[in-house]
């Protein structure tokens, strides 16, 4: 089916939301796999898991076509971070059934995610929230899982290696809206967090804003 969202969130970044409905060999059809892709896909167990896999890059395909790029191999830089081969785009990718999600940025590094709020991250909430965060996240579902979201597209924004959700990514208190925007720290450097929330599920984008010392918070 067509894209259920086409953002464009600034002059130089856009994002995509791609309703999964399709079979598998479509999406695997569609996505036109190079060779490493494809072992990569066949390594995948679940079924769900690998038509959200396949979505995801169908929803970047697409995204990049509705900008006017060509969509080429994806590889890894040595952050852990998505990118296409011989483009200067930044981009990021997650899924969340039956959600695929995609994003690009002409100048900066991003990051996104998409979760749908459940009791689990209440489980394990100790294991990617600081003391503060728990206590402003209080008891609400919604709430911590835009907590989960916005620390998990830093973590994609800034480069995940050797990264601690817990540790290393701190974010600042919030009011939980329909729409809004969190601010996230590692170490010096300061991350600005969107987030919205579409059937249920919630939305997070990010990039870099800047060191802190230097950068006025809106």
């Amino acid at each position: 089916m067509p894209p259920c969202s086409f953002t464009k969130t600034s002059k130089h970044s856009a994002h995509l939301l791609w309703h999964i409905d399709e079979p598998e060999e479509v999406l695997l059809r569609d996505s036109e796999l190079n060779t490493l892709a494809q072992t990569t896909y066949k390594e995948i167990v679940h079924p769900r898991k690998r038509r959200e896999w396949l979505a995801a890059r169908l929803a970047l395909k697409h995204l990049l076509a509705q900008l006017g790029h060509k969509y080429t191999a994806l590889q890894k830089d040595t952050w852990g971070r998505p990118y296409l081969a011989n483009s200067s785009l930044h981009l990021s990718i997650a899924h969340c059934s039956p959600f695929a999600f995609a994003a690009v940025d002409q100048q900066h590094a991003i990051g996104i995610d998409i979760q749908l709020p459940c009791e689990k991250l209440q489980h394990v909430k100790e294991k990617f929230l600081n003391h503060e965060e728990i206590k402003n996240s209080g008891n609400d579902l919604e709430k911590l899982c835009i907590y989960w979201c916005a620390k998990e597209a830093v973590y994609k924004a800034h480069g995940g290696r050797n990264l601690s959700l817990k540790q290393d990514i701190s974010i600042s208190a919030f009011k939980k809206r329909e729409r809004g925007i969190v601010w996230a720290e590692i170490g010096p450097k300061l991350f600005v967090v969107h987030y919205n929330f579409y059937e249920g599920h919630v939305l997070a984008w990010s990039r870099g804003a800047g060191v802190k010392m230097l950068v006025q918070r809106g």
